[in-house]
This record gives C-alpha cells, sequence and structure tokens, in this order.
C-alpha cells in the first residue's frame, strides 16, 4: 500500500471504512448521525449518506470541530476570480480534477473514533470507523488543502516550474490553468500527473480548448468552476439556464437571482435590477 505520512494527516489508496472490533470509548467518541441507504442514479449500487451537522440534543461534530484557518501559506489559497483571471491570461487553457480526492486522505487512528457510525444489521449493530476524510465535516477543505501544499512543498526541484503553478491554480479538487503552446501543455500534463501521483492523487479528464496529446476534450461546453467554457470559442459565460415557469412571487423572484453563479461579477448590472424591483415590491407591500 502506497502511503504519504503527513504531521496529523495521510495518503492511502484505501478507501472503505473499517470496521470497530473494540468496545467502544464513550467519553471521547462520537458517532455520525442521520444514517440512510440512497440508489445511484447512475448504476444498481446503493451508497450510505451520513450527516454531520443534524440538530439533537447531543453536539455533533460539526459543532466541536476546531475549523483550521487556511493559514500555512495564504498566498496559494487562491480565489477563484484569481483563478479564472490567470486562466484568462495564457492562449492555451488546461482544466482536469483529481479523481476520488478526499478517499486519499487517510485519518491517524486516534481521530476515527469521532468519525464512528452504526450499522444496524438483524443479529446485532455494528460499528465502524472511517478511515478516510467524510465529505461534509467542516474541517475537509483544510485537509486535502493541507496535504496537497505538504506534497507540492516537498516536491524535486526538477518540478518547480509545475509545482509553483499547481499551487496557483488549484481550487479544491480542480485545477484551472493554461501553457502558451502546444509543447508546453504536453509537458505540464505529465510533469503535473508525476507530481500528484507521489501523493495518490490522480489528475483526471484534460480539457483544454486546444487538442493535444493527453487532451480528451477539446470541443464543446463544459463546466469550469461554476461557468460555462466553450472550447470552440474560446469564450466564459454564467450558465442563464433558468426555467421561468412558475408563479411570480418575491421569493421566486429573489431566488432565481441567487441562483445565477457570477464569481467575477459581470452581471451585476442586470441582476440588480430584480432586487430593486423586490426592494420596492416591499415598500409597497405587494
Amino acid at each position: 500500500m502506497i502511503k504519504l505520512d503527513l504531521t496529523g494527516l495521510g495518503a492511502s489508496r484505501v478507501s472503505h471504512p473499517r470496521s470497530q472490533p473494540d468496545e467502544p470509548d464513550c467519553s471521547t467518541a462520537t458517532a455520525l448521525v442521520n444514517f440512510q441507504f440512497r440508489e445511484s442514479a447512475k448504476s444498481n449500487d446503493e451508497s450510505t449518506v451520513l450527516s454531520s451537522s443534524v440538530l439533537s440534543n447531543q453536539s455533533v461534530i460539526n459543532e466541536t470541530v476546531y475549523l483550521q484557518t487556511l493559514v500555512l501559506k495564504i498566498e496559494h489559497n487562491e480565489t477563484l476570480p484569481d483563478i479564472i483571471g490567470k486562466f484568462r491570461l495564457y492562449p492555451i487553457g488546461l482544466s482536469s480534477d483529481i479523481e476520488k480526492e478526499f478517499l486519499q486522505l487517510s485519518i491517524i487512528p486516534k481521530h476515527r473514533d469521532y468519525l464512528r457510525f452504526f450499522l444496524p444489521t438483524i443479529k446485532e449493530t455494528k460499528i465502524y470507523r472511517h478511515c478516510r476524510v467524510v465529505f461534509g465535516i467542516r474541517s475537509f477543505p483544510f485537509q486535502l488543502f493541507a496535504c496537497i501544499d505538504h506534497l507540492l512543498e516537498n516536491s524535486p526541484a526538477r518540478f518547480d516550474d509545475v509545482t509553483q503553478k499547481l499551487k496557483h491554480s488549484s481550487y479544491v479538487d480542480n485545477c484551472v490553468t493554461g501553457v502558451s503552446d502546444i509543447q508546453e501543455q504536453e509537458n505540464f500534463i505529465v510533469k503535473a500527473i508525476e507530481v500528484m501521483a507521489k501523493g495518490c492523487f490522480s489528475l483526471r479528464g484534460w480539457e483544454s480548448n486546444v487538442p493535444g496529446r493527453y487532451i480528451s476534450r477539446s470541443s464543446g461546453v463544459t463546466s469550469l468552476l461554476g461557468l460555462l467554457w466553450d472550447l470552440d470559442k474560446d469564450t466564459l459565460k454564467c450558465n442563464l439556464n433558468r426555467s421561468g415557469e412558475g408563479e411570480i412571487s418575491k421569493c421566486n423572484v429573489l431566488a432565481m437571482v441567487h441562483k445565477i453563479f457570477d464569481p467575477l461579477g459581470i452581471l451585476s448590472p442586470t441582476t440588480l435590477l430584480p432586487k430593486i424591483l423586490l426592494q420596492e415590491a416591499c415598500k409597497l407591500k405587494l
């Protein structure tokens, strides 16, 4: 098993929960609640859903976990406008994502007691502990950021050109950047895959507005950080495919405006008008 050990974090290919054979220590352990099964829409598989934020008369993990601020190297923590702006500086755009990124992050054994859940069976109720980071825990963005930052900081010097670009082009599990020519496109993809593979992170689904050796898609419209990227025209636009059906009400008008994802603020002059209309309606008590 390939494993990358960090301070309090780890990376491993194992992705399943592990049975807890020991008697639970209820003084320190917590359990995830709201256990349920959901049928997958794309297959016949069933997945389990566990909540870390359900309100009850007991504390849940998201109420007690320490929410670490991303201060490891704040200059690497790019915002969406920063990443998109730098992405548009290059004639050739590149986009990819990390496959099952959170399943590569291992929880150290002493912290797994906080990620227990109960699996009811016919004979008895079994106790399991998650060995991997659970999506939805308040600290999971920091854990992913810390692992990737540690990996890039400790990569060999021959990867410096790639690691610097990856630091400033990563947003959660997405890598969005650009290059100047086809040769640089191929070199960057090869090196980026090699660097991230050292931490068991698999960069996949490379998309670009220019076809290349490692590009899986270079035509049509694809999603890019919540925006729509037209690969043929190399243009970005907001997704405005919203249904206008339904009753016209103040609530629906406000909901429709808030559904428009516009990280660059390009549509602000337009989305301001419905808000003004809503304000006037409230003043008139309509």
